[in-house]
């Protein structure tokens, strides 16, 4: 393993591979800001087609299972453990409003709900059939990764903390989905989980 100094908080290889990049953003901020915009966009329409998808036809709580565990576990690490910010940061405010996404100075890094929530809805949409949405999905992972890294809203380490979290608790999900659904839906059976 590599060492540092003691003074050193932490060490980001992949800050220090996309470093022209970070600086061509921090000297281009209009540029910066339409990658941005992209990037909100992206994440409020993947969401906006599966609370469409799930308003109409869902038929279990484990979404909302998989919501509530994600975000009060994620919440808890960050309160937990406090990261600094990182040199580079320039997450901010674009000129453009989002649905989601705020734009709020916050060392909210570990684990990323960006590529976490994106992940979300690409199992979600595969379990359901919805193949399209579920490789828009990953094209969504995939920029908003690139993205969050190029403006130093997340740490490298967060977006695979993210992906991991996101795996992890969309599969446990189900066990107390289960649960709930019994006291909250008519189900049909037991593949009621894979229908739309």
């Amino acid at each position: 393993m590599p060492k540092v100094s003691n003074s050193v908080c932490m060490v980001d290889r992949i800050f220090d591979m996309t470093s022209p990049l970070n600086n061509y953003f921090a000297n281009n901020p209009q540029v910066k800001d339409a990658f941005v915009i992209l990037s909100s966009s992206l994440i409020d329409f993947n969401l906006l087609c599966f609370a469409i998808l799930y308003g109409l036809w869902g038929t279990t709580w484990r979404p909302i299972v998989f919501s509530a565990s994600f975000y009060a576990i994620r919440g808890f690490l960050q309160a937990s453990t406090i990261l600094g910010f990182p040199e580079g940061f320039i997450w901010e405010f674009p000129g453009v409003y989002s649905v989601l996404i705020t734009y709020v100075k916050s060392s909210d890094f570990f684990y990323s709900g960006h590529v976490g929530v994106m992940l979300f809805c690409g199992l979600y949409f595969h379990e359901h059939k919805h193949e399209w949405l579920a490789f828009y999905s990953i094209f969504c992972i995939a920029c908003e990764a690139i993205i969050m890294v190029l403006v130093r809203c997340h740490y490298g380490i967060d977006i695979f903390g993210g992906l991991i979290f996101c795996h992890y608790l969309w599969t446990v999900s189900e066990i107390p989905a289960r649960f709930v659904d019994k006291l909250g839906y008519k189900l049909e059976g037991e593949n009621t989980h894979n229908k739309v």
